[in-house]
């Protein structure tokens, strides 16, 4: 393994070197190149550019990346042609990020300064290297470093700020934007959903719910589409940068909102907003700048369809296969294992559940809550212990990357061994409440197709008697063995 990441490391290093060289027109070396964590979808390096002596004083760049008289710290985004399950999702080609980050940067919003876009002859696929730009951008060190509280309590306004400014970008120019209604965009999700050919029956009603609940349509704007932790660079003073701009696109303005108030990208936070801040915060920095009213209930709208989309991310990320039909990667397939978490809040958003199943769901724990499954009574003990090997004598000797990788790994085998405790009492009693829901005989996986397709074709209303506090009952028992916190803080 570690044979395999250095010659992958080798091999990304000589294609820095061919297309930094190209640019900036002079030969240099790259140094302490290192990948970092996250990304599932989307390789990111840091690295440091040592340019030869002789060349220091060129630079064909025209400073985006740097003034090119001496060694500057870089960051390379590659996109691996075989990094997502096909199907068509609104990307960017990596020329026609880099042209919008230039765009916005014009306009005077934080984005990274381009250095340059790979070119085939490369040999890293799709990506561009960038300025490496000071801060932090690992989300639960924003939310939780001391240094960083003073950043917190104005980032909230901050970024409803930041997003009218993004919303004010002038389109010319950009003719290679997607312009994506909802309707539109609920189709392509839609799309790439089918092809999965996942039915499950909270990811049906969501579908359905927003397919009769599309707001009117507004002006359209230059959309990010993915505002949030993970995506944004913070110090001391607030949000320095916003990264990732792959799947921009013109739409609905508070499309940026609604993610940024999306549960997931919360991180553990308390705030509504990203974690670290409250919704009036937020729609007071964005009104003072584009000086109209923001509208929360088509923000909750988008929190609604964000939370969808995510889910339709999840199972796709999950059924994602190599060429001889393995999974793509441990950390894709632990993804998939999150569908239930979006679709939990999505029942939770406010305006999406009405009448008398609006109420707060009181799940019920299975009989045999905590118990091991007959015949399995110890492997779930010796999965603890692997987990707990992996935390405690594997991670503490790793890094970056690699730590990262194991930290996936533990998490996985402690979700096993709660499958393996929990899950046939848990499906015994779902497959029980499908029975009584429809009336029909049958297995648990036959009746949950037959639940999915009722809700699509709208033969069952979505607020059948019984129908959501089943979704709810299905869902918060399927997070007490993929994610048991999930359900506990909410």
């Amino acid at each position: 393994m570690r044979e395999a990441a250095a010659d992958a490391t080798t091999e990304v290093a000589a294609g820095l070197r061919r297309a930094l060289a190209r640019h900036l027109g002079t030969a240099g070396e790259v140094q302490g190149l290192r990948r970092l964590s996250g990304g599932a979808t989307r390789q990111t390096w840091v690295f440091d550019w040592v340019p030869d002596q002789a060349g220091q004083g060129e630079d064909k760049g025209g400073g985006n990346g740097g003034n090119g008289t001496g060694p500057r710290t870089l960051v390379l985004q590659q996109q691996p042609a075989s990094s997502e399950p096909p199907g068509r999702t609104p990307k960017l080609q990596a020329a026609h990020e880099a042209a919008l980050m230039a765009a916005v940067r014009a306009a005077g919003v934080p984005a990274p300064p381009v250095c340059c876009v790979l070119e085939p002859g490369d040999g890293l696929g799709e990506g561009h290297v960038t300025a490496h730009v000071a801060g932090e951008t690992l989300a639960r060190n924003i939310l939780r470093e001391p240094g960083l509280a003073a950043a917190r309590q104005g980032m909230a306004r901050q970024c409803g700020e930041l997003l009218a400014r993004i919303h004010q970008v002038p389109l010319q120019g950009l003719p290679f934007l997607q312009r994506l209604s909802a309707a539109e965009e609920l189709s392509v999700y839609g799309a790439l959903l089918d092809q999965t050919g996942v039915r499950h029956p909270a990811l049906d009603y969501a579908r359905r719910w927003i397919a009769e609940h599309l707001p009117a349509p507004q002006q359209a704007t230059l959309v990010h589409a993915d505002f949030r932790l993970g995506n944004l660079i913070v110090d001391t003073t607030g949000v320095r940068c916003v990264l990732d701009w792959e799947i921009a696109r013109i739409g609905d303005p508070m499309q940026d909102l609604g993610v940024l108030c999306m549960r997931s990208w919360r991180f553990g936070g308390a705030g509504e907003v990203g974690g670290f801040g409250d919704r009036d915060a937020l729609y007071a920095g964005y009104e003072a700048v584009c000086g109209q009213r923001v509208d929360p209930q088509r923000v909750h709208f988008w929190e609604a369809f964000a939370n969808f989309k995510w889910a339709v991310a999840c199972v796709r990320r999950g059924s994602a296969q190599r060429a001889d039909g393995g999974p793509a990667s441990l950390e894709l397939a632990a993804i998939g294992r999150r569908l239930e978490e979006p679709l939990w809040d999505f029942l939770c958003v406010p305006g999406v559940v009405a009448g008398a199943d609006a109420g707060p769901a009181a799940p019920r724990p299975s009989p045999f809550h905590g118990e091991a499954a007959d015949g399995f009574a110890a492997a779930p003990r010796l999965l603890q212990a692997v987990a707990e090997q992996l935390e405690q004598g594997t991670m503490p000797a790793l890094s970056g990357y690699q730590a990262f990788q194991a930290r996936i790994c533990a998490n996985v085998v402690r979700l096993v061994a709660r499958e393996l405790r929990e899950g046939p009492a848990m499906a015994q009693a779902e497959h029980q409440r499908l029975l009584a829901l429809l009336g029909l005989v049958g297995g648990r996986a036959a009746l949950n197709a037959e639940l999915g397709q009722r809700i699509a074709d709208g033969a069952l209303p979505l607020a059948a008697p019984g129908l959501v506090p089943h979704l709810r009952q299905s869902l918060h028992e399927a997070l007490c063995i993929n994610n048991p916190k999930w359900v506990a803080t909410r």
